[in-house]
């Protein structure tokens, strides 16, 4: 028999033919890419969202870049015995797979599926073995999810554009959005708070806390309530009241989900989420790590049996741990396994991946999952309590009797390890002190503190993760600033409130984890899609009927399409005219601000760019307006007082200044070498050995290329 294995991206097609060939020889096979989705919504119906909301059913048509790629697979796909859907193992890759099959079900051929978990030969035989149906209920959540996010683009953004001057908004990129501005009006709202609390020290710096009866930390605000109460330790022995000792272990090393991984990549290297996705996404397609878009920590028991055989190989029967199950999260989807190594052997990966930015982020996955699978450090947690004048302190401190994990592999720097256990009954104090506790602000995300977020809130999935954090900085919402901190932008924040403000039931972290949990009920069965998109547009057509904008007259076109309070990214205040055949705009000047208003249009804002030879100029920001300021940075001529000096060079390769006005008779010339203005003496010399032909027909060059009439 004649196989045809389609897959998104041609090299996975590759790489997973060339394995059916070696597992089956008996039969022939051939491969096929999808290169990704190869349909999309139309533009048809109410909104141009490409469905018909009376009957609940979309419109789908092949995007206009993969007409090709469909030609390639219908020749290819009429020349086998089968077609094998193989995906992405996740609602997308689902829904691609049933794409596929409506375009090719004409011809007439068997489908089957394949879930590949990662691109070895051992998962390819045994997913060959397991060939299953297209699932419809993951499909029915994958193109739920696609018209809800096209249906709130589309209809939102049209609202955000006229309202606020913002580019667009989404269901999980307005959500992101808030989350940004909530946490930064809490910075900005933050008013610090002040208690006082003691603390003692031992002569080995051992640093005691005051704690209350009830063995809770103790501080207040009431400053001179400390103050009496440090004057009243007058005693320099504490007398011990308790030691108390429990054992611990620990490995604090997990397999990554999609979340932890990107988490990881970003903190330890250079670069934001699309990068390390990029990255993540060349090793998943190399065959080097398992599926790279799942929300699971956890590892089936095979991997487990192959990486407990590894670890003993390689460090000893005592250095294998117990490799525990991680509590998945309620939210999770699919169920797909952790993001691991294909081949725990395989420690370094430069002979195969070209790029040390990618194999940086092998090595980060190589080594978490080898230390998960490492043996725990263990320990005595330790608590001493002391009393000192009637007052109550205690000391904490780690023993560690076992290094474990950390001393098998990877570390440099173990963690601090002490041991307090008194030797009497009194310890001597060689230090009180009063300590003032300062409460502090939240800080700014980072791409990093901004996906833990996410995942808290349950907020995004797997794959949308790099594009919700970035889409924002796109639309001019958000930017980066020093050492990675996102902030908001006027804009973002005139978006977030108008969203907030008229969009709260649509544009939330709510109300998106519960769309979530009905695409989840989808993908199980437990929910009809069409119910959810009932409801959904009943909602939101119900919004927006409620929603009433009062225009102004356009003084350009005279139609009643005039909105005001609009920022643009640059964060400028301006008004324009929404009819799509009237482009008057007008920018409204703030006297905080460095950049002005043109003044030869009085719309536009004026702006700086530079020449292919970095010379800068001035020009505006209308495009209707002619201005441009050629003599931007140039000074005022001190003699005339009217024009503006430039700078020119000799045919001797001397500079020299001169002013741009022609009743203007200033010039100085400088040495070559020393690039220092010449003397009274000097620069007669130089001018001695010009002929005043050769001296006019310099300066007329210079004024020809400058530009002088």
């Amino acid at each position: 028999m004649k196989y045809l294995i389609i897959m998104e991206s041609p090299s996975k097609a590759k790489h997973v033919v060339e394995y059916a060939k070696e597992l089956q020889p008996q039969h022939k096979w051939i491969g096929g890419a999808s290169i990704g989705h190869i349909r999309e919504l139309s533009n048809s119906f109410d909104y141009s969202i490409g469905v018909d909301w009376n009957k609940l059913e979309a419109s789908w048509i092949v995007s206009a870049d993969k007409k090709k790629v469909v030609e390639e697979l219908k020749t290819k796909a009429s020349e086998v015995d089968q077609i094998i859907l193989a995906s992405d193992p996740d609602r997308e890759g689902e829904a691609i797979a049933w794409h596929l099959f409506e375009i090719l079900k004409n011809l007439n051929k068997p489908f089957k599926r394949m879930k590949l978990n990662s691109i070895t030969k051992d998962e390819v035989a045994r997913q060959l073995n397991n060939l299953s149906e297209i699932d419809y209920n993951l499909v029915n959540s994958a193109n739920t999810r696609t018209i809800l996010d096209k249906t709130i683009g589309y209809v939102l953004s049209q609202e955000v554009r006229q309202n606020t001057g913002g580019a667009s908004t989404g269901r999980v990129q307005g959500a992101t959005l808030r989350l940004i501005a909530t946490n930064q009006q809490a910075i900005e709202e933050f008013v610090k708070d002040l208690n006082y609390t003691i603390k003692i020290e031992d002569i080995n710096q051992l640093v005691f806390n005051l704690i209350t009866e009830e063995l809770k930390d103790w501080k207040t605000p009431n400053k001179p309530e400390m103050e009496q109460i440090l004057n009243s330790l007058i005693s320099n022995k504490a007398n011990v009241i308790s030691f108390v000792e429990k054992e611990f272990k620990e490995n604090f090393f997990q397999p990554f989900d999609t979340q932890s991984a990107l988490v990881a990549i970003i903190g330890k290297l250079k670069g934001g989420t699309s990068k390390a996705t990029k990255a993540l996404q060349i090793l998943y397609e190399a065959g080097l790590i398992t599926y790279i878009r799942t929300d699971s920590r956890n590892i089936d028991i095979k991997t487990k049996e192959k990486l407990s055989e590894y670890i003993i190989n390689k460090f000893g029967q005592k250095a294998l741990g117990v490799l525990k199950d991680v509590k998945v999260d309620s939210s999770a989807q699919e169920g797909h396994p952790a993001i691991i190594p294909t081949d725990f052997s395989l420690a370094k990966v430069q002979d195969k991946i070209n790029d040390e930015y990618v194999s940086g982020v092998y090595e980060i996955i190589y080594k978490n999952t080898i230390s998960y699978g490492l043996k725990e450090a263990s320990g005595l947690n330790q608590t001493l309590v002391v009393e000192l004048n009637n007052f109550i302190f205690r000391a904490t401190a780690k023993n560690y009797l076992d290094y474990g994990v950390y001393d098998l592999y990877f570390f440099d720097k173990k963690p601090e390890s002490n041991n307090i256990k008194p030797k009497t009954n009194f310890i001597d104090i060689h230090k009180k002190e009063l300590v003032e506790i300062e409460s502090k602000p939240k800080t700014l995300f980072t791409e990093v503190s901004l996906i833990k977020e996410m995942k808290k809130n349950g907020l995004g999935r797997p794959a949308t993760y790099a594009n919700a954090v970035e889409v924002n900085q796109r639309r001019g919402y958000t930017e980066i600033k020093s050492k990675s901190k996102i902030s908001i932008l006027p804009l973002g924040k005139n978006v977030n409130d108008y969203l907030k403000n008229n969009w709260n039931d649509i544009i939330a972290v709510n109300y998106t984890i519960q769309l979530e949990k009905e695409l989840d009920l989808i993908s199980s069965g437990k929910m009809d899609h069409k119910i959810v998109l009932k409801d959904f547009w009943n909602k939101l057509m119900k919004e927006v009927s409620s929603k009433t904008i009062q225009y102004k007259d356009c003084k350009k076109c005279k139609q009643k399409t005039w909105k005001e309070g609009l920022i643009s990214k640059k964060g400028f205040e301006y008004s324009k005219c929404i009819n799509e055949t009237c482009d008057h705009i007008e920018f409204v000047q703030e006297t905080n601000r460095d950049s002005k208003i043109c003044t030869n249009c009085k719309v536009g804002f004026l702006k700086l760019n530079k020449t292919k030879t970095g010379k800068d100029y001035e020009y505006c920001s209308n495009k209707e307006c002619e201005y441009i300021n050629w003599d931007y940075g140039l000074k005022k001529c001190k003699k005339c007082k009217v024009g503006v000096v430039f700078e020119g060079v000799a045919k001797n390769g001397n500079k020299y200044q001169k002013c741009k006005n022609q009743q203007c008779d200033f010039i100085k010339f400088f040495d070559k070498k020393s690039s220092k203005s010449m003397k009274d003496n000097s620069m007669k010399e130089f001018v001695k050995t010009l002929d005043c032909e050769t001296l006019a027909k310099m300066i007329k060059e210079d004024d020809k290329r400058r530009g002088f009439k």
